[in-house]
């Protein structure tokens, strides 16, 4: 799903929404720079749900390597071979510490056990991403259709190689450009 669409882009751009001719290649320059900046943070940018597995840090406190919004669904403590056990969620609790996500919880979580954590992590729809977010979003998709040759089918890849009568040539693309990359890290996650 495309955060940006392709009105959005066409006013951005100032390209009348009337025109269709480049919207098939606009819409593939707005997936391959989503694709592109997921990829560089690290998760999708729409909520999708994962399991993260930890040892515990014998503290009450478990730091989260995510500084996006995140929900806990469960979380559950593996003590030995398949001996599992939920652990009741009003035993524990979500905040931040100087804008990191932590759990808190009511005894300690023992560096002997896995802890898997089942979480949504990302924004929950299009309407909640922050706006500077999206302004990434449509300069970099910006920037892959202007700069791209709109007959290559081969947008959002690091580089292509061809052999042209008997001889090779290799097509180099751009990388997110670093003041994007720079103004994506209070979205990255700070723990890979």
């Amino acid at each position: 799903m495309s955060i940006i669409t392709l009105t959005e882009f066409k006013a951005y751009n100032n390209i009348d929404v009337t025109d269709l001719d480049n919207d098939q290649f606009i819409q593939t320059c707005l997936d391959n720079a989503q694709n592109e900046i997921e990829n560089y943070l690290d998760y999708e940018i729409i909520s999708n749900t994962i399991d993260l597995k930890t040892f515990g840090t014998n503290t009450n406190l478990l730091k989260l390597p995510f500084i996006v919004p995140i929900t806990i669904n469960s979380i559950t403590e593996e003590v030995g071979f398949n001996d599992i056990s939920t652990i009741d969620s009003s035993d524990y609790y979500l905040y931040e510490i100087k804008g990191i996500n932590t759990i808190k919880y009511d005894g300690i979580l023992s560096s002997n056990y896995l802890y898997t954590i089942n979480l949504d992590i990302g924004f929950v729809n299009v309407d909640s991403v922050p706006d500077n977010l999206k302004q990434i979003l449509i300069e970099w998709s910006t920037i892959l259709f202007k700069e791209s040759n709109q007959k290559d089918e081969s947008l959002g890849l690091a580089s292509k190689s061809e052999n042209i009568a008997g001889g090779s040539s290799t097509t180099t693309y751009k990388n997110i450009l670093p003041n994007l990359k720079k103004r994506l890290l209070i979205y990255r996650n700070l723990i890979n």
